[in-house]
This record gives structure tokens, sequence and C-alpha cells, in this order.
């Protein structure tokens, strides 16, 4: 006879699959290999640049230049839905003028897009953004887009993560 009290539920024998996928999702997010690497520049008006980064060596510098406006996207390697994200983040700051925006657009894999803006304050300091906090919960992230808006002279951008949970 077979005590119960000594059987292992069915999960001890086999533990769950994850779907979600682990760890950092996107390429080069700190700049750090002094390129684009990663990243597809949809503008004129963007660099890496030394210049005063949130951490390491790079940052990118979006910048207005007469009617051309500087921008960055990123496909995501495999598409992440919003309950596998533990945290999504970017740092930005405005280049030398202070008082510069921000829009970050992200589609999802049915191509509607979450999009907003964000200011930099009147200061040239670092800023968090908490990219997860804007999302739809029901939807799959593909792509992050950061441009800068009409009007705004540059902004600078570091440390974009975005961590799975699997």
């Amino acid at each position: 006879m077979v005590s119960l009290a000594k059987m292992q539920p069915f999960w001890y024998f086999n533990p769950p699959i994850s779907t979600c996928p682990s760890g950092e999702q996107i390429v080069n997010g700190g700049f750090e290999t002094g390129d684009f690497t990663g990243w597809i520049e949809t503008g004129n008006n963007q660099e890496i640049t030394s210049f005063d980064p949130h951490s390491g060596a790079y940052c990118v510098n979006l910048y207005m230049f007469q009617s051309w406006i500087g921008a960055i996207k990123q496909e995501l390697i495999e598409p992440i839905s919003y309950s596998c994200i533990d945290s999504f983040t970017a740092w930005f700051a405005a280049g030398q003028s202070g008082g510069d925006y921000l829009t970050i657009t992200v589609t999802y894999t049915d191509d509607t897009t979450t999009e907003w803006t964000e200011f930099t304050g009147a200061d040239v300091d670092w800023h968090e953004i908490n990219i997860k906090s804007h999302l739809d919960e029901a939807k799959i992230v593909k792509s992050i887009e950061f441009k800068m808006p009409a009007g705004s002279v540059d902004v600078r951008i570091d440390d974009v993560s975005l961590i799975g949970l699997g």
C-alpha cells in the first residue's frame, strides 16, 4: 500500500516551465559599444556621446537641427508580455540647455502603440522613466522608440533596461 503522506506533488517532479524571457531584453541599452548596435536610427540627428553619461562611458544625444529631429528605436529580439516584465526603465536628461522633452513610443505585437512625453525639468540632471507604468497590461511589447518632439533642443538617453521575469 502506498502512503499518500509521502507522495510529492506533481510539480515536484515536473517544475513549471516559464514562458517568460529572463534577464536583460534590451541590446546595448547603456550604449557602451560606442555605437548604435541594437538600435535603429529613425531620424537624422542622434549621436553617441561621452558628454556626461548617466553611467559608463557613453549615452545617446538626440538633437534638433533645422526641422530634422533625432530618434532611436529598438525592436525586441523576443516580444514580451506585460506579465513577464520585471522592470522597464530608462534615464534621460536635457542636453546643455535644460527644459526639454522626450517622446516615448511603445509598439505592441498588434501594432497599436502607447505614446507619452516626458519633461526633463529646467535642469540638466538625470531623471528615471518608469516605462512599465505606462504599458497596456493586456498587450505584448515588440519595440521601444525615443524621439524629440518639435521644439526641443537636445535630450540625452542612457541605461535603457527591460528585465524579463523568466
